[in-house]
């Protein structure tokens, strides 16, 4: 098949990331280190996914040098999650990684390539539905809602948010954009946010968030 990409995957349970985020993470797992070197040997992406279910559980009563030495829970993922090139930000002494993913796309699971040390599976992109004018609009009109409400939720709350320089950032983004870095800010809870991923009309998207952020 065609536009298909082998990612490797790293399933965490209620980690759900979106399009343009970037994504820290501490790796300290023996097959997660592999992954991550080598990711970042070969440039394949790499994807962040919550999960439908746990396969293995973690060891219990373990310590600090026996957890940097086993492979820990072992995750179903969900098959829509967000990928991106993977950079190493410190190596420490203990092997433990500290990174970074840029977060340049949605992928959909097609098939795994492979289970073990860790998972890789060939995956096609997952798109918006191209809008019309009055999709656009409604898009638009959306949008410029949940920013009121964002914010003024944010200044009842007394958080040191810079409310100028968040307004000029969201009112840059396109409608569909905008919908993503939204949870830059705010979380919802992991299963809807998974949910909200998933949608591929930006109208619709930005209504199921406007509908949760005014029940806030």
């Amino acid at each position: 098949m065609e536009n298909l990409t082998e990612i490797a995957l790293f399933p965490i349970p209620d980690m759900v990331a979106f399009p343009g985020a970037t994504v820290p993470l501490h790796v300290f797992e023996p097959r997660y280190r592999r992954m991550i070197n080598e990711c970042v040997d070969s440039g394949r992406l790499l994807g962040v996914c919550h999960t439908r279910k746990t396969i293995r559980t973690a060891p219990t009563q373990q310590s600090v040098e026996q957890a940097l030495s086993s492979n820990q829970a072992t995750y179903q993922p969900q098959s829509v999650f967000s990928a991106g090139e993977c950079r190493v930000q410190q190596t420490l002494d203990d092997g433990r990684i500290l990174v970074t993913i840029h977060m340049s796309a949605r992928y959909r699971i097609i098939s795994q390539q492979q289970t073990l040390p860790y998972v890789t599976a060939l995956c096609e992109p997952v798109a918006d539905v191209e809008m019309g004018q009055m999709e656009l609009d409604s898009a638009q009109q959306l949008k410029g809602r949940i920013i009121k409400r964002l914010l003024a939720i944010v200044q009842d709350a007394g958080d040191q948010v810079p409310v100028e320089e968040l307004q000029s950032h969201w009112g840059a983004l396109s409608s569909a954009a905008f919908s993503f870095s939204v949870f830059e800010l705010v979380r919802f809870d992991p299963d809807l946010m998974q949910t909200i991923l998933e949608i591929t009309n930006p109208v619709e998207r930005l209504q199921t968030i406007a509908d949760v952020i005014q029940a806030a």
